[in-house]
C-alpha cells in the first residue's frame, strides 16, 4: 500500500494514536516533517476533547443530535457553557426550549433558585403565556428588553 499514513500506522503499532497523544516526537521515528506531527497531533487533541465532551454532554441526559448541535455551535466552549449556564443553550442552540435546558441544568447541578434559571422562567412564560405578538410588537419580545422597561 502506498498510504503513507498506513505506513505510521504500522510504525506505531496498534496504539498508534495513544502514542501520538501522549508524545507527538514519536512521529519522528516515523519519518514525519515536524510541521505534519503539529497538525496531526492539534488534530488528535481536538478530535479526543470533542469525543470527550460529547461523552459527559451524554451522561447529562442530552440526545446525540443535542449533544451534536451544541459542540457544532458552541464548539470548544460547549462543555462550559453547559456547565456554567445551560439555559444560554435557548439561544443558541436551536431546538433547546426552557423546559430541556431546565432538565439539562438539574442534572449539571444548576440552583433552582439561580438567576440563569428566573431569567430564564420568567422569559418561557412571557413567551409561552402571555400576548407573544402584542409583546413582540412592543419590542418586548425577549426578557432583556422586557426587564428594561419593567425590571
Amino acid at each position: 500500500m502506498d498510504n503513507p499514513l498506513f505506513s505510521y500506522y504500522n510504525a506505531l503499532g496498534e496504539d498508534a494514536l495513544k502514542k501520538i497523544i501522549e508524545d507527538k516526537d514519536c512521529l519522528k521515528s516515523a519519518g514525519i516533517k515536524t510541521k505534519q506531527i503539529d497538525i496531526i497531533y492539534d488534530t488528535l487533541c481536538a478530535y479526543q476533547k470533542e469525543e470527550a465532551d460529547m461523552v459527559e454532554l451524554l451522561s447529562f441526559g442530552i440526545s446525540l443530535k443535542f449533544a451534536t448541535k451544541i459542540i457544532k455551535t458552541l464548539k470548544k466552549n460547549a462543555l462550559a457553557t453547559v456547565r456554567e449556564n445551560p439555559y444560554s443553550l435557548i439561544e443558541k442552540v436551536e431546538g433547546i426550549g426552557f423546559l430541556r435546558a431546565d432538565e439539562i441544568a438539574l442534572k449539571v447541578g444548576i440552583d433552582k433558585k439561580s438567576p440563569y434559571r428566573i431569567k430564564a422562567l420568567i422569559l418561557y412564560v412571557m413567551q409561552n403565556y402571555l400576548q407573544k405578538a402584542t409583546l413582540e410588537q412592543m419590542g418586548m419580545g425577549y426578557f432583556d428588553a422586557w426587564a428594561a422597561n419593567f425590571g
